[in-house]
């Protein structure tokens, strides 16, 4: 997941197939692996990432126990490699790394579980969306790495919320659609925002300039 959120923000330029004002990578286009920037991304991306995977998949045991079951946690394979070619066409999955699952006699609360897990991850986004806002709008003062400590923050979490809800094999979204489908939409719909909407800087800039105008 790390590696996959590096090569997307630093332009997914492995094979030129990004637009190249996405690139950041201006000195070594061709060999991302060699561009200083996309190693200070994958740093904070390893942070990032670990944080986000622990509440997301923390969330999920926390309900799993509350009724008292114990989630079997097997790993998911397959989908980093197809998650680090999307990223470097320019579009970021995040795959299950985990796959849980409860005994078969306990399987009418999966949607729950799943729902703890996507709910956890989207407040999240929105937590460090919020605290990006407060520095931007009230010009707090911060360490310079910090900003894009929690840009990333904001996006991996609001990505891995949004990938949650695909209603595939392995994903939250298949337990949660099926069961609860109005709330499938309504987490859908605030996923889309966070993602495409609040995570697009021209909306962003459009939103912060309206604030400061009031």
């Amino acid at each position: 997941m790390a590696l996959a959120f590096a090569i997307y923000q630093s332009g997914g330029a492995l094979w030129r197939l990004r637009w190249p004002s996405q690139i950041v990578c201006f000195d070594t286009p061709d060999t991302l692996f060699l561009c200083t920037a996309f190693w200070q991304k994958l740093e904070v991306a390893c942070v990032q990432g670990a944080l986000a995977l622990f509440l997301h998949d923390g969330a999920h045991a926390l309900v799993a126990r509350a009724h008292g079951i114990e989630l079997f946690v097997v790993p998911a394979r397959g989908w980093r490699a197809w998650a680090i070619l999307a990223a470097a066409a320019g579009v970021y999955i995040v795959g299950p790394t985990l796959q849980w699952h409860a005994p078969a006699a306990r399987r009418e609360l999966n949607p729950a579980i799943a729902l703890a897990g996507i709910g956890a991850s989207l407040a999240a986004a929105a937590f460090w969306f919020a605290i990006l806002s407060d520095i931007i709008v009230f010009t707090v003062a911060v360490p310079p790495w910090f900003p894009y400590f929690g840009y990333a923050g904001f996006r991996i979490n609001a990505l891995l919320g949004l990938s949650g809800l695909l209603p595939l094999a392995g994903f939250d979204g298949e337990h949660l659609i099926r069961a609860r489908p109005y709330l499938y939409g309504l987490l859908a719909g605030a996923a889309l925002i966070l993602v495409f909407a609040l995570g697009n800087e021209h909306v962003l800039q459009w939103l912060l300039q309206a604030i400061n105008a009031l």
